[in-house]
């Protein structure tokens, strides 16, 4: 049997709207990792609609990798083989 991941949304990792640009490029970023993802309906005064959740590792890695100026996409590698 297969192990169900934990999934958060951008809001739920950051603990602030991350906005359209970022989500998007989060999602496209995870698409090309072919990163595990799910969807979920979110309705507050400022938004209703689809929002994707991830994996917090992955996250976790999204964000060093783009603190340290990175390519998310190729920094894998990197950020696996340091300590974060």
């Amino acid at each position: 049997m297969e192990q169900q991941q934990e999934l958060v949304s951008l809001f739920d990792y950051l603990g602030y709207a991350a906005g359209p640009a970022l989500g998007k490029q989060v999602a496209d970023t995870a698409a090309k990792l072919n990163q595990p993802f799910g969807k979920r309906y979110v309705s507050t005064r400022t938004y209703k609609g689809m929002v994707f959740l991830y994996t917090p590792q992955f996250l976790k890695e999204f964000f060093e990798a783009q603190r340290l100026g990175l390519d998310p996409t190729a920094a894998g590698q990197y950020l696996n083989s340091v300590k974060l």
